[in-house]
C-alpha cells in the first residue's frame, strides 16, 4: 500500500483454484503463494513483486511456504522426498533437506527464527513434540550443488588429482 493507503499493484497467480497459502519476504520483493494447478498435489509460485513475473514454480506436498528472514531462501515440502526441503528461488535443486522422521510430513507448525539460523517444528502428529533445527556450519554449507558443496569434497578432488599427476 502507498502512504494515502491506496492499492500499489496487484500480482495475479497463474492457481486454478483459490490461494491456500501466501508469504512475503522480508523485503517485500518476493510473494510466495501456494494453492492447486492441474497437478494433484499443491503447487508454490515464487513471483516478484514489482514485475509479477514467475521466478521459480515447484510442486510441494504441503500447502505452505515460509520466507527466511534476511533472504530470499524458503522453506516448503518436497513431493518425492516427502520432506521439507530448504530453497532459493534461483535454483531448481533444494537447499538443504530436512531430516525424514523426524517431524510429520505434512507438519504446518513450523517457526524461523529472527536470525534465520534455527527452525521449531511439531515434532509429532499429535503436535505434543517440538524438534529443533540449527544450521550447521561453513562445513556443511546449504548449497544446490549436491556433495559438490562440500569445501572437503573439494579438498579430497584436488589431492587425489595431484596423487593420479603426480604418480
Amino acid at each position: 500500500y502507498t502512504l494515502d493507503g491506496k492499492l500499489s499493484r496487484r500480482v495475479t497467480t497463474t492457481a486454478t483454484s483459490m490461494i491456500m497459502d501466501l508469504t512475503l519476504s522480508e523485503d517485500g520483493r518476493l510473494v510466495a503463494t501456494s494453492g492447486l494447478r492441474s497437478r494433484p498435489e499443491p503447487t508454490v509460485e515464487v513471483r516478484d513483486t514489482h514485475t509479477g513475473n514467475v521466478l521459480t514454480t515447484r510442486s510441494t506436498v504441503i500447502a505452505k511456504v515460509w520466507f527466511f528472514p534476511g533472504s530470499h531462501r524458503f522453506l516448503t515440502g518436497h513431493p518425492s522426498a516427502q520432506q521439507h526441503v530448504i530453497a532459493d528461488e534461483r535454483h531448481a535443486q533444494p537447499l538443504a533437506v530436512l531430516p525424514a522422521g523426524s517431524m510429520p510430513r505434512f507438519a504446518t507448525r513450523l517457526v524461523i527464527s529472527p536470525d534465520g539460523q534455527t527452525i521449531v517444528a511439531c515434532g509429532d502428529p499429535a503436535n505434543r513434540t517440538v524438534v529443533i533445527y540449527r544450521k550447521t556450519g561453513w562445513d556443511c554449507p546449504e548449497c544446490h550443488l549436491g556433495a559438490l558443496g562440500f569445501p572437503h569434497v573439494w579438498v579430497l578432488g584436488v589431492l587425489l588429482s595431484a596423487g593420479v599427476v603426480s604418480a
